[in-house]
């Protein structure tokens, strides 16, 4: 009926041995491109973030990094390397800018804002003060202020106009920080001329023009 083999031969059988060889290799790669101001060429060029790694690797082959050795950006132009946090500074740098920027057109808005319903008072001056500080922790001079606003009629400025010196606050604006002028739109208007209704229908405008949505406004408003 054929060769018949019991268990205790199997262990008579050669076996197979097999043998993995690890070791480490270190490696160059880049991680990210972008533009920078080189301070060799002095002027905008295109940068390499590149990092040197330690990999595990199977005979030879790299299979993942296991620690960072270091990195560093590299001009594109000069290919001189430069540290990371050189990107880092020109960013909080342009960061700064831009939330300057927004400062001075916020500032500009909410001076508009005062003016709605002719020249605006000393009260509405010290909340447009307020708000800066409150919300963007900027000192305003209220006379300085008071001086911006010579030269509006009685009657006050159209409301297109307003509405026009919000620039592109809504697009550099936050969701929070939108409510937040919003806020100190309503503190300024309150504290100036113009009925109830009058004031209602500004902020309205305000708040639609910022895009602020409906719940958006009943916070801003509520707080």
């Amino acid at each position: 009926m054929g060769d018949r083999y019991c268990l205790s031969d199997v262990t008579s059988f050669p076996r197979m041995q097999v043998m993995f060889r690890l070791s480490s290799t270190s490696r160059i790669r880049t991680t990210g491109r972008g533009s920078f101001r080189c301070p060799y060429c002095a002027d905008q060029r295109a940068y390499e973030h590149k990092k040197t790694e330690r990999w595990l690797a199977f005979y030879s082959i790299p299979l993942f990094p296991t620690t960072t050795l270091g990195e560093r950006i590299e001009c594109g132009s000069c290919r001189r390397a430069y540290p990371v946090a050189l990107i880092g500074r020109a960013t909080d740098q342009r960061n700064r800018r831009q939330e300057i920027g927004t400062v001075v057109q916020w500032r500009c808005a909410m001076i508009a804002v005062a003016c709605a319903f002719g020249p605006p008072k000393q009260c509405q001056a010290e909340a447009i003060g307020s708000g800066m500080v409150r919300h963007w922790r900027q000192r305003a001079d209220v006379g300085e202020i008071m001086a911006d606003c010579r030269g509006v009629p009685t009657s006050g400025m159209a409301l297109e106009e307003v509405l026009g010196r919000l620039g592109n606050l809504p697009q550099s604006l936050r969701p929070s920080d939108k409510e937040h002028f919003l806020q100190s739109a309503r503190e300024v208007v309150r504290a100036g001329e113009g009925g109830e209704k009058q004031q209602r229908d500004l902020l309205d405008a305000i708040a639609a023009r910022l895009g602020i949505s409906e719940d958006g406004m009943r916070r801003a408003l509520a707080a």
